[in-house]
């Protein structure tokens, strides 16, 4: 393979709350595989609590633990990427890249070499590898059925894309450059302050993330390879929750699989995907579009001028904002408004037979 150019050096950022065991395996899989390419690998696996397995990891080559005390996992990635731009400084920050994967997540050998070979022929500066969903080593499996209903839903996520561009980065497989990771600002972890004043984690820093640096005006882009597997434990868990997207409404905590919910649901299969797929385009194209990102020159014709016209009345800058996280609840609590859903569920129909 051609030595990566100019890069110095790559670091892996790992989040770990109460899943030591599996980190352990990724990190201890990692240090294998580092210094690919002559490029310096570091590893930072950062203790977001519960995780006393982590002691396993001490004195394993380019492997270290910082503890993060604030509990989500944008608290934990950004704790782990500012440790490494700290230890690297005086290094210029655009020769350094930093690698986010979540803990429960399995890696093909060639792994860290696939992703120094993107990053050398890159032309963006945040790139998104691929995942799949696996059964992890002592996890209930989810159902065959809902299993084949993920995979056939969240296609519609790839249309989404074609039409404003890569938005969701996936915590589980991206690389940004340390520079661009500073002008973005970094993760940060949705919360929601409840009725009752207590303040509970919402899921998303990886979205959230992505969305912010477009908004930033950098753009992101899937690469073919490398994949990992990450665990298919949510959809095991609570699978209707999971195919109608319902589960990343919730409060997040870690998904512990000691056994699956009734299946399959007494709801109606078409009800299911109907809203789904609503739910999907309204987070990957509509929320988006409330952001200020624009609609590819193909969306036209794949949409009609009607609903594309209408799309684009939706497109507005926001002006300056002040508290980042209160626009973000905002901004989806606006998306499942009557008038959005129905824009939604008619851009899902015309999706529905659009082919690659």
């Amino acid at each position: 393979m051609a030595a990566l150019i100019n890069t110095e050096v790559l670091g892996v950022v790992i989040p770990v709350h109460k899943d030591g065991k599996h980190a352990c395996n990724l990190a201890g899989e990692l240090s294998r595989q580092a210094d690919v390419n002559t490029v310096r690998t570091e590893i930072v696996v950062v203790d977001n609590g519960g995780n006393p397995e982590l002691d396993q990891l001490d004195g394993l080559p380019h492997v270290s633990v910082v503890a993060e005390s604030r509990r989500g996992p944008g608290h934990a990635r950004s704790m782990g990427c500012q440790t490494l731009i700290n230890r690297w400084r005086p290094t210029p920050l655009d020769r350094c890249w930093l690698l986010s994967l979540d803990a429960d997540a399995a890696l093909p050998v060639d792994f860290l070499a696939e992703w120094s070979e993107r990053i050398a022929t890159a032309n963006t500066l945040l790139l998104v590898g691929g995942h799949e969903m696996m059964t992890l080593g002592g996890d209930v499996p989810p159902p065959r059925s809902a299993a084949i209903a993920a995979a056939w839903i969240w296609q519609i996520t790839s249309r989404c894309e074609d039409l404003v561009g890569l938005v969701n980065v996936s915590g589980s497989n991206h690389a940004v450059r340390a520079d661009a990771y500073g002008s973005i600002g970094g993760y940060n972890q949705p919360t929601l302050r409840l009725p009752d004043g207590t303040i509970t984690l919402l899921a998303g820093d990886d979205w959230d993330f992505g969305l912010r640096a477009r908004m930033a005006g950098f753009e992101a882009q899937r690469v073919a390879s490398p994949v990992c597997h990450t665990s298919d434990r949510r959809l095991s868990t609570d699978p209707l929750a999971f195919l109608t997207g319902d589960c990343y409404e919730r409060e997040f905590a870690p998904v512990e699989t000691t056994g699956q919910h009734t299946w399959p649901p007494v709801q109606p299969w078409t009800a299911i995907a109907a809203k789904a797929q609503r739910r999907l385009v309204s987070h990957f194209l509509i929320k988006p579009l409330l952001c200020g990102i624009d609609l590819t020159p193909s969306a036209s014709w794949l949409l009609g001028d009607e609903l594309h016209d209408e799309l684009t009345v939706l497109c507005r800058m926001p002006g300056e904002i002040t508290d980042w996280n209160e626009f973000r609840n905002g901004l989806v609590a606006s998306l499942f408004g009557p008038n959005l859903v129905e824009i939604a569920s008619r851009v899902t129909h015309r999706l529905q037979g659009v082919r690659r």
